[in-house]
Order: structure tokens, then sequence, then C-alpha cells
């Protein structure tokens, strides 16, 4: 299986917890679920926390952004997702948060995985 496939089929995946649960898209930001939903790639800088340096946003209909500040994306759009087909919705490190710029772009009943959108969803996805 290519890394690709790997990465549709868990895209997949997500995508069928979302329609379960009547949501419109899931903030990733947690190490743990990022690597899940990528095939092992990273979005962490410190080992020392659960949480990554920028996130990943998959819609019920199974569009993937990499969500981040303009420091981290052109490393992690090209050694991570680069192969996956990601869209990008970056911000100014300064300027914003990942949650922020999901909630100002998309609608409806969105989550996440640490509650900084919508309902914390991390056990219901593990």
């Amino acid at each position: 299986m290519t890394e690709v496939e790997q990465f549709r089929i868990r895209v997949a995946l997500v995508q069928a917890f979302l329609r379960e649960h009547h949501y419109d898209g899931i903030l990733l930001s947690r190490v743990d679920n990022f690597a899940m939903a990528t095939g092992g790639k990273r979005n962490y800088v410190n080992f020392a926390s659960d949480m990554g340096a920028n996130s990943l946003f998959i819609t019920k209909d199974g569009a993937v952004y990499f969500v981040g500040n303009t420091i981290e994306e052109p490393r992690v759009m090209a050694e991570e997702l680069q192969a996956l087909g990601c869209e990008s919705k970056s911000f100014l490190w300064f300027d914003d948060e990942p949650a922020n710029v999901v909630k100002n772009t998309f609608s409806g009943t969105l989550v996440s995985d640490d509650g900084c959108l919508g309902a914390n969803v991390n056990g219901d996805l593990a």
C-alpha cells in the first residue's frame, strides 16, 4: 500500500467518524492524532508535549488542510504533507491560531481533539 493510499483510508475513517456524529469538520492538533491521520507524519517541534506546533483540519467531505503558522508551513508541507495533497491555511505566528483560522474559514458543527474548537472529541475519536 502506498503512502497516499494509506492516507486516503485514514481520512475516510475520520470522515466516517464525522458523519456518524453529525460533525462538519475536525481540527487535529494532538501529535498522536496528526500521526494517525497522516500515517506517522509529524506536527511537533518539542517532544515534551502532546500538542503539535500545527494542525490538520479534515472536513466531512474529505478535504484536508494544513493549519499552522507561516514559519512551520514550508517545512511541514515539504517534509510531511507534500505527497498527500493537502491544502494549506496559514497565518502569521503572532497573529492567530489554528482554531480561529478554521472558525473564520469553515462553518457548521466543528470539533477538535483538544477542546480548542467546539467539543473535545479526543476520547470518542480514539
